[in-house]
């Protein structure tokens, strides 16, 4: 994985060609959904670092359970990466020397202390930028083919069908007829569809998708009902749905919406102050399937 947009420009062509070559049916537009991917996971992994640790006192900073949550995900996507932004000392074991009932002496455990962590946060913030444009370039790169192959697009209005409220006076929803925005929201919510039936499915299509095309959510009059299902893979999926088709960090609207329309969102804590801080925030970032 290229970690500087130069380098990774550098080597598009390359890179892509190679992946076209590999299988007759691969092309352009499939290569830049898998780096998109790749690279959207890398971008939140650093951001999550960024977030968590940007109020913290790093001067004794120790290893535990929570800052190991914060810190794998970069070390799964890119350990090259990671080994340059931290410098973690290993746990130090304590132990206490005892002589057995039959003369020989052994150790028994007395505790432990953790490891110190170390940040370089100049290279974090870097590797912030240089992902970020890295992003952007695929993004034009999309936005590029798909004006060369797509045709005229037309609006579509919709009858309301479903419990969505839209500002137009005449009861109708205007969609516009994006092939790529709809079908990535379809691709990542496939995983979820035995969950939800489907009309209650095509609310939460179209709803995220006039949030996608028309940045703001239209007003739902009742809320989107899931079966019962882990909250972490539906929270899972909404977020690479975002991360596909957006290139800014999970925002708190987003999160809102859920909470605010989702049923199995209602009763779970935010954190107004902090909103990476939260339960809610957490239900979106963890991977279910670990």
């Amino acid at each position: 994985m290229d970690v500087t947009s130069k380098e990774y420009e550098k080597n598009y062509n390359g890179r892509m060609s190679s992946y076209k070559n590999d299988y007759i049916d691969n092309t352009e537009n499939s290569f830049l959904a898998i780096e998109l991917e790749n690279y959207s996971n890398y971008y939140n992994a650093l951001i999550k670092i960024a977030d968590y640790f940007k109020n913290k006192t790093t001067k004794d900073l120790r290893i535990n359970s929570t800052t190991t949550v914060v810190i794998s995900d970069l070390k799964e996507v890119n350990e090259s990466v990671f080994n340059e932004i931290f410098k973690i000392e290993k746990t130090k074991i304590l132990l206490n020397k005892v002589s057995t009932d039959i003369g020989f002496e052994d150790y028994m455990i007395r505790g432990q202390i953790p490891g110190k962590i170390e940040i370089d946060f100049k290279k974090l913030n870097n590797y912030i930028t240089s992902a970020k444009r890295i992003i952007d370039f695929i993004n034009e790169k999309k936005s590029g083919i798909q004006k060369s192959d797509a045709p005229e697009k037309q609006i579509i209005k919709k009858e309301t069908e479903t419990n969505i409220i839209s500002e137009n006076k005449e009861g109708a929803v205007d969609i516009g007829d994006d092939d790529y925005t709809k079908s990535t929201i379809e691709k990542y919510l496939q995983n979820i569809v035995d969950y939800i039936i489907p009309q209650e499915h095509k609310v939460l299509v179209d709803a995220l998708y006039f949030y996608f095309t028309k940045n703001e959510f239209p007003k739902l009059e009742k809320k989107i009902m899931f079966k019962r299902v882990n909250k972490k893979k539906v929270g899972w999926a909404l977020k690479e749905v975002y991360m596909n088709l957006k290139t800014d960090k999970l925002s708190e609207e987003y999160l809102q919406f859920a909470k605010d329309n989702i049923n199995l969102f209602e009763n779970v804590k935010s954190n107004p102050e902090n909103y990476m801080d939260s339960n809610l925030y957490s239900y979106f970032t963890t991977n279910p399937d670990k």
